[in-house]
C-alpha cells in the first residue's frame, strides 16, 4: 500500500464522497481505482429510477500531484458513473486542474469543479 495517498469515503445529501489527499501516481493509482469501485458498491441499488439524483463526488482538494495514471482512473470512474446513471463531480485542487488542462481533457468530461468554486457554492447554501 502506498504511504503517500490518503483515501476515505463518506456520505452526505444523497452523495457518496471519496476524499483523496496526497499524490496520485502510477504506484497509488490502483488505490484510487479501488476506492472508486467501492464507492459504486455503496451507491443505491434497485430500479434505475432509485439512482436518479445520486451523486459520486471525488473530493481531490487534498491532491498535490496527479499523474497520467491517476487521470486515467478519474476518466474511467466518470465513464462508469455515467453508465450507472450516477452524476459525478470532481472537486479539483489547483494541481488536479493543471493536470487536466495539460492533458487537454474537457472539464465537463469529469464534472470538474474547481475547489474555489466548490467552497463558494457551499458557502451560499449555508
Amino acid at each position: 500500500m502506498s504511504t503517500h495517498l490518503r483515501i476515505s469515503t463518506s456520505h452526505a445529501d444523497g452523495a457518496t464522497v471519496v476524499h483523496v489527499g496526497g499524490e496520485v501516481d502510477l504506484a497509488s493509482a490502483p488505490e484510487l481505482e479501488a476506492a472508486v469501485a467501492a464507492a459504486f458498491e455503496l451507491a443505491p441499488r434497485g430500479a434505475e429510477d432509485a439512482r436518479v439524483g445520486h451523486e459520486l463526488v471525488l473530493d481531490l482538494r487534498g491532491v498535490t500531484f496527479l499523474a497520467a495514471a491517476g487521470l486515467a482512473e478519474l476518466l474511467k470512474g466518470a465513464r462508469l458513473a455515467g453508465d450507472r446513471g450516477l452524476r459525478v463531480r470532481v472537486i479539483a485542487s489547483d494541481g488536479v486542474l493543471r493536470a487536466v488542462e495539460a492533458a487537454a481533457v474537457a472539464p465537463a468530461t469529469l464534472g470538474l469543479v474547481p475547489a474555489t468554486a466548490w467552497r463558494a457554492a457551499r458557502a451560499s447554501e449555508i
